[in-house]
């Protein structure tokens, strides 16, 4: 018995120096690698080092009113080559949202954003919204500019109201430029894909819209503004608002959604592809007010809607939403949280190495 003892102790030994060992040898190589990467994978935590890099200087955040993740189907399975990964598929971690707000458990889409810029369920869509400080008017220590880029209809008319409500108490006025693809009354500043991009804060209408649409493609609208605004001092969030893959779905086109979700995929690519060529940007994609699709199951059901977009149905919407996050501080946005808490996250400080300590 005496024996036995003394062999559990003698094993208890080695084990407690080779772990030891291997702790010693983990930190000595994070002292040249950077200790993120190594000590996270040690301890069994899988992060990669864009998602801890907290050098963050800009985002981009597209919201995108309809959309929920198990929309991602219709993009996937369009495409000859299954196997390949969606742009989305690319991000590095994936949130889920509360939608509820103060006064509804399911808030529309419009709302759902106000509260992602404000960090409050107090939305009601009126004059008061706008006293409240968008996120952007905290980051940094004296506030950045924001362009927002939107196409589609917005029923609440979220943009209009930025500038036609009172200039007293109204935060988002003077630090937001936006650009609408919708046609501009008398007075009304435009702008014209490459020829002409307006920097003033203010909204500016696309020259090319009618009342039966416009002639201008969405895609290339964000690529002219987005070049242009980025290259301006201080303007460090760009914002692309979407509502036009929201009413392919309430019209059932689903085909117009499919394409519109492709469409999406690739401005999504092309920011990854300049997020990886400037690793301080952080893409932050949402989707709000989102409409569940009730897929066929298999089989010749599934061939009609790949065929003739018939087959599918919407079902209540959503008490979620959600976000999927790539670059610097993504990690953040990964778990479940509400809507409200979206400004927090962008804003909230972790180091003295971000770009907060810039202005």
């Amino acid at each position: 018995m005496v024996e036995l003892d003394f062999m559990v102790m003698v094993l208890k030994s080695v084990f407690m120096i080779m772990f030891v060992r291997r702790v010693a040898f983990v930190i000595i190589l994070s002292s040249f690698y950077g200790c993120s990467s190594l000590l996270d994978g040690f301890f069994g935590r899988a992060s990669s080092q864009s998602t801890q890099n907290n050098n963050l200087e800009k985002i981009i955040l597209i919201q995108v009113a309809g959309f929920a993740d198990e929309h991602l189907p219709i993009a996937k399975f369009a495409r000859s080559e299954v196997e390949a990964r969606l742009a989305l598929e690319k991000m590095d971690c994936i949130g889920k949202t509360w939608a509820f707000n103060n006064y509804k458990i399911r808030p529309t889409a419009s709302e759902s954003f106000l509260s992602q810029y404000i960090g409050s369920g107090d939305v009601k869509l009126d004059c008061q919204d706008f006293n409240k400080f968008p996120f952007w008017a905290n980051y940094g220590r004296s506030g950045v500019l924001a362009g927002i880029f939107e196409f589609g209809h917005d029923p609440s008319e979220t943009l209009k109201k930025i500038y036609s409500c009172s200039e007293e108490g109204n935060k988002f006025k003077d630090l937001t430029i936006s650009w609408k693809m919708a046609t501009g009354g008398e007075g009304s500043s435009f702008f014209s894909g490459s020829e002409n991009v307006p920097l003033l804060a203010g909204i500016h209408y696309d020259k090319s819209c009618r009342k039966e649409g416009c002639i201008s493609d969405f895609s290339e609208n964000i690529k002219f503004i987005f070049d242009k605004f980025f290259s301006k001092p201080f303007s460090n969030i760009f914002i692309i608002r979407d509502f036009e893959y929201q009413s392919y779905l309430e019209k059932n086109d689903f085909l117009k959604a499919r394409e519109h979700l492709l469409a999406l995929d690739k401005i999504v690519d092309l920011l990854i592809k300049y997020q990886t060529q400037n690793p301080n940007v952080l893409i932050l994609f949402a989707g709000s007010g989102a409409k569940p699709i009730n897929f066929p199951l298999q089989g010749e059901a599934w061939k009609e809607y790949e065929r003739k977009g018939k087959g599918l149905s919407l079902i209540n919407q959503s008490l979620m939403g959600t976000v999927m996050a790539k670059g610097p501080q993504s990690n953040r946005f990964c778990g479940l949280y509400g809507d409200l808490d979206m400004a927090q996250r962008v804003i909230e400080k972790h180091n003295a190495g971000s770009i907060f300590n810039l202005f």
